[in-house]
């Protein structure tokens, strides 16, 4: 059975979505293989997708959410958002959703200019992006 691109969007969202939750969440199963995992699924949307596509985007930012929340590594982790933004653009919907996870993430770190840069960004993005009775504006706005 061939798979249809629209198979292969939902599927990289599905691993994208669980990219971060393995990365985010420290008791998480596969928490010890997460950067593994990233990049298994950055390789998979590249190689289905392509590099132009914003679901490889997405897990290319999620490199760096890596980076960001185990490694602590920030100048490592602005390379791979750097990245992000090259392939769809500064003002992109899909990467406000790691920035607002990740102040979420370093929020409950009890970071709070960590998780200031992070919302910020997600904020920025959505104003730009999003009308403004969009429940995802409100939800940031209210972290």
């Amino acid at each position: 059975m061939d798979k249809s691109r629209e198979w292969y969007e939902e599927a990289a969202a599905s691993e994208n979505e669980y990219v971060r939750g393995v990365i985010l969440k420290p008791g998480h199963a596969e928490h010890e293989r997460a950067l593994e995992i990233a990049e298994r699924a950055r390789d998979m949307a590249r190689r289905s997708l392509g590099e132009d596509h914003s679901a490889y985007a997405e897990a290319l930012q999620n490199v760096g959410v890596y980076y960001s929340a185990i490694e602590k590594d920030a100048k490592r982790a602005d390379e791979f958002f750097e990245q992000a933004r090259a392939v769809v653009g500064r003002d992109h919907a899909i990467l406000a959703r790691s920035y607002y996870f990740l102040g979420v993430f370093w929020y409950e770190e009890r970071e709070p200019k960590r998780a200031e840069t992070f919302f910020g960004e997600a904020l920025a993005i959505q104003r730009r992006t999003l009308k403004t009775d969009d429940p995802a504006l409100a939800q940031t706005l209210v972290c």
